[in-house]
């Protein structure tokens, strides 16, 4: 791996762990009964090779079992994804900078070989750097906060 394929999943596996103390946080607020456990699971991205990561399990007394497992870093329009999964269905986490990825796009003028690159604009202006939920439906991304990770997630695949 080379120094900066392992810096980059150096900070993805710190955004991870950042990620699952918030969910901690949130679930203990609002499901005081709720117990977490972690497994070792190895990711495997051509950029980097193996890695070991953790996946954050959440057994919740009379709701489903929620997991959330770590994807890797490299994704298209993100820096990292996590997967929520439960026996209802999958819910997709990316961290992303401010405005996710940019759109930008290259020309060349007058027909020649010389290309010129235009830069990009951002996807989804307004959004904020850090871990965001991806609404596969819509097309759109949402900072991950207590509410979007309630509304969004515990409400699709966390209630029975």
């Amino acid at each position: 791996m080379t120094a900066v394929a392992i810096a980059n999943v150096q900070a993805y596996l710190q955004r991870v762990d950042q990620l699952y103390a918030d969910v901690r946080n949130w679930m203990t607020t609002l499901e005081p009964t709720s117990q977490f456990s972690e497994t070792e699971i190895e990711l495997t991205e051509e950029a980097t090779g193996p890695y070991k990561a953790k996946t954050l399990d959440i057994a919740r007394p009379g709701r489903p079992a929620l997991r959330l497992v770590p994807r890797g870093r490299y994704m298209v329009g993100a820096e990292g994804r996590v997967d929520v999964r439960s026996r209802l269905g999958r819910e997709t986490l990316v961290w992303v900078r401010t405005g996710g990825p940019a759109v930008g796009f290259r020309v060349s003028r007058n027909g020649g070989e010389a290309l010129e690159e235009l830069s990009g604009r951002p996807m989804f202006p307004g959004i904020a750097q850090g871990w965001a939920w991806g609404d596969e439906d819509r097309g759109q991304l949402l900072h991950l906060d207590l509410d979007v990770f309630r509304d969004r997630i515990l409400n699709s695949i966390g209630n029975a």
